[in-house]
């Protein structure tokens, strides 16, 4: 393992600009147009034509998105292509992550002032190998947390389309009749809520409730809500 070098973010990077370019000016297309918050719209032509990191400067302030393709950058971000970086564009891009840009803001400066982020001590690895590696590993972890992302995410909806119909067909495949709440299996009855349970209001917490000598922990039934 090579060493790693302390300088600054103005010794390795240059902040550009964004552009601007408001929504009743673009035309559609195939082009991202990111904002400090990432893809806000899209249009048919590019500002940067190559991958970049886009930085929130404005509205997310710090925020750092990844384009792997040629994008649209507004007057609320800068950006930070492979030319204007003496680092791996990818190691740069999970440094800055990592670097949380956010603190530097305050209620005097509301935005991301570039002449303080360039002020910024960083240290790096003085090869761009080492640079490489470390940015295909957080990668890899990256892929790894999204794809779990988008598995709870169906896992969630798979739930939500579940608890209806077992709630409006039941699990016995009957006949569905129609009922002042809409359809539901024909063995099926409408009735109030307060019929069928007791909703008791209580200020008492459920760890005091357990030391309650008369409490039977053994009969408790856990309430999800």
């Amino acid at each position: 393992m090579g060493e790693w070098l302390s300088t600054t973010l103005r010794e390795v990077a240059n902040l550009n600009y964004g552009k601007n370019l408001p929504s009743k000016i673009r035309i559609p297309g195939d082009v991202p147009v990111y904002g400090s918050n990432g893809i806000v719209g899209w249009h048919n032509e590019a500002i940067v034509n190559k991958a970049g990191i886009i930085v929130g400067r404005k509205g997310s302030v710090g925020a750092i998105q990844l384009s792997n393709r040629p994008f649209c950058p507004i007057d609320t971000t800068y950006f930070i292509t492979a030319d204007d970086t003496k680092v791996d564009i990818n190691f740069l891009y999970y440094l800055l992550r990592h670097f949380n840009l956010s603190r530097l803001v305050s209620d005097l400066i509301p935005g991301l002032n570039r002449d303080l982020a360039y002020a910024q001590e960083i240290v790096v690895p003085n090869t761009e190998i080492e640079q490489r590696r470390i940015a295909a590993v957080l990668s890899l972890v990256q892929r790894g947390i999204e794809q779990k992302e988008q598995l709870i995410a169906l896992t969630t909806e798979l739930k939500k389309v579940l608890m209806y119909k077992l709630f409006t067909e039941g699990t016995r495949g009957e006949p569905q009749k129609q009922s002042e709440i809409g359809s539901i299996p024909e063995g099926w009855e409408v009735v109030k809520l307060g019929s069928c349970c007791g909703v008791v209001n209580s200020s008492i917490s459920y760890t005091m409730l357990m030391k309650m000598d008369s409490f039977d922990s053994s009969k408790a039934v856990d309430v999800m809500g």
